[in-house]
């Protein structure tokens, strides 16, 4: 198989990185390993230790093996194909940190093969997993007009959501709507002048709201982000990286609510230990680029850096 480089720059890498405070003999997870940046970051401060890399894309995998062979070797590091909803069945050693970087990949989003861009022509695939069965070109070709609505609505905060839904079913009855390019003129003709001027793409919203409802990005990262709490050691970190909205109010309610008291009876001498929080969140609020890296890097302009420390055991079930 033949890999094509593309330029990959790991957003609030240094960040989320000195976050995790690393213990040179201590192990470490990168839930979503895509071009290694985190993990290279993190293998800098490890000796004995360990960096456990995991991510859905065969591509990304073989990449890993090609670069980060040696670290491979000396026992440093081990990769793992699998989407991080399953990472309590990865992991089988203490961990005293965790990263997330949330969404597609630059690799991915810059292949027009993948699918996941409104700007190159492609099929309607937009999987980050190229062996599951669900595709955009399902999605699209499939789902009613009130199932697009509600994840245009949904997933994407997409203008005008019946009217683009209700256009793509009218055009796929005349006939399959098979690639990238192909969509975006069915929403390019249907939103409104007024609406196409506005700032960004015309195609983007939709084209997001799509690519979560294929990769059931949100459920996967609920199940992730409970998975690695509940593995985390006491006193370990969790640093997640977000790019959409929905991603970091999912993020930032989960760590709320494991950072505040439970209810407990007023007026008892001793504070029950299962009442007390679970986690601390490191920063009131969370941390964005810097002016430097949004000049380097165009697309890190929606992230945002969100950090929490384990303190207490948490269990979900």
């Amino acid at each position: 198989m033949i890999l094509t480089e593309f330029i990959h720059r790991s957003v609030l890498l240094n960040e989320a990185v000195e976050a995790l405070n690393i213990d040179s003999n201590s192990n470490y997870v990168d839930a979503t390993f895509g071009r290694g940046g985190y993990t290279r970051e993190m293998l800098r401060h490890i000796t004995h230790g360990q960096v456990i890399g995991i991510d859905r894309d065969r591509e990304a995998i073989d990449y890993g093996k090609k670069h980060f062979a040696k670290e491979i070797t000396d026992g440093r590091l081990k990769i793992f194909q699998a989407n991080y909803g399953q990472l309590a069945e990865i992991i089988q050693v203490p961990i005293k940190g965790i990263v997330f970087d949330l969404g597609v990949s630059s690799p991915q989003f810059d292949d027009p093969k993948r699918g996941f861009s409104y700007r190159f022509e492609g099929p309607l695939d937009m999987r980050m997993d190229q062996d599951q069965e669900l595709t955009a070109f399902e999605v699209v070709n499939s789902y009613s007009a009130q199932q697009l609505k509600r994840i245009f609505q949904q997933f994407g905060n997409a203008p005008l959501p019946y009217q683009v839904a209700q256009a793509i079913v009218t055009s796929r009855q005349k006939k399959l709507i098979r690639n990238t390019i192909d969509l975006v003129t069915i929403i390019e003709n249907t939103l409104p002048e007024a609406v196409k001027r506005k700032k960004g793409h015309p195609a983007k919203r939709y084209f997001q709201a799509l690519r979560i409802e294929v990769n059931n990005e949100y459920g996967s990262l609920k199940q992730g982000l409970e998975q690695a709490l509940e593995v985390l050691e006491i006193g370990g970190i969790v640093s997640v990286v977000t790019f959409q909205p929905l991603e970091d109010k999912l993020v930032s309610q989960t760590f709320r609510s494991l950072a505040r008291m439970k209810p407990y009876p007023k007026g008892i001498p001793i504070i029950p230990e299962e009442v007390k929080p679970e986690l601390e969140i490191i920063h009131k609020r969370a941390i964005k680029p810097s002016t430097e890296e949004l000049e380097q890097n165009r697309r890190a302009h929606s992230a945002r850096l969100r950090i929490a420390r384990k303190v207490r055991k948490i269990s979900f079930r």
